[in-house]
């Protein structure tokens, strides 16, 4: 193909992505803005905005005219100059920039999940109100920022004896692999040794789901929630439990107060996410669920998980509500 046609290529391609997913016509790449050796410098392979922090802040004063082409570069920019032009306007953090990663993150461009990602950056700068207009699967919506940190080192009980934590992890490994029998018995003997333990009650639970033992599963569920009603994972299965039973606004108070959490666990986050797509799934809302998608994505993209929400059930409740009209 013609070097000149490769972006009208890229926007064909870009309309067959589902409309949360699609960036937006573009009429340049970065390229086109930038030599290799300028990006190089700019960029100097970071992998997040901090590390790119200093590089680009360095690039801002050697090339001052660069912030006045961030509204040209969000406005008619491919995905990679969208992306580079977010970094640089929060590295350097000047009104002018900040202005112009505002604009963008209200305005269509952008995929959903890039769109929140920057908008929770800017609220975490103090930038953005805690409630903003954001467009998300193509809809305008009203949404509330969230403020928390996520992070990934385990933090197992401090009590565990070394004979529980491994039972433990020995039943998680099974129940990974879909051998809810073997996950319960290893289950069962933790919590023989480990009977105030609720994380234990709760994967019982999930190893009593995975074969189909679903009323005992939920007995488990309920006593766990009575017991610690403020366990993180215990009120993930009590929404979950009222979704399934069509009680949206059970589920939607089970979920309230952890979306209000300063700090998650990127487990935590996975289920919170996944819980609150399969309520605004079922509730028929695939704004509210395509917004919880992009910020599932945005903290784990490469979850296994994702694939299933993202587009069999954003399809199926699609059908469900076009039969509705």
């Amino acid at each position: 193909m013609c070097p000149g046609l490769l972006i009208v290529e890229s926007n064909l391609r870009d309309l067959t992505n589902p409309v949360a997913e699609r960036h937006g016509p573009a009429t340049f790449d970065l390229s086109e803005f930038l030599s290799s050796r300028s990006m190089t410098v700019m960029l100097e392979q970071p992998t997040n905005v901090r590390q790119a922090s200093g590089p680009m802040q360095r690039f801002a004063k050697q090339n001052p005219g660069f912030e006045q082409m961030l509204p040209v570069l969000f406005a008619r920019g491919a995905e990679a100059a969208c992306r580079i032009a977010a970094m640089f306007a929060i590295a350097i953090k000047t009104p002018s920039a900040l202005d112009a990663l505002r604009d963008f993150v209200r305005s269509s461009r952008g995929s959903d999940a890039m769109r929140v990602h920057m908008a929770m950056t800017l609220r975490n700068l103090g930038e953005l109100p805690d409630t903003i207009n954001i467009y998300a699967s193509g809809e305008c919506i009203e949404i509330q920022l969230m403020a928390f940190e996520v992070y990934s080192e385990p933090k197992p009980p401090s009590n565990r004896t070394d004979r529980v934590h491994d039972l433990a992890n020995k039943g998680f490994a099974l129940l990974n692999q879909g051998d809810g029998v073997g996950a319960e018995q290893f289950y069962r003997k933790a919590i023989g040794l480990e009977s105030d333990a609720p994380d234990l009650y709760n994967n019982l639970a999930m190893a009593l789901h995975v074969q189909d033992r679903d009323d005992e599963a939920d007995e488990i569920i309920l006593a766990m929630h009575h017991r610690w009603p403020d366990y993180f994972f215990g009120r993930i299965a009590m929404a979950n439990l009222a979704t399934i039973r069509s009680d949206f606004e059970s589920a939607a108070e089970f979920l309230k107060p952890l979306c209000e959490l300063k700090s998650l666990h990127t487990t935590e986050l996975v289920a919170l996410c996944q819980a609150q797509v399969q309520l605004a799934t079922e509730r028929g809302e695939p704004a509210t669920a395509s917004r919880w998608l992009s910020v599932w994505k945005t903290f784990t993209p490469e979850h296994p998980d994702l694939a299933r929400w993202e587009r069999p059930r954003m399809t199926s409740l699609l059908s469900k509500l076009l039969s509705q009209d």
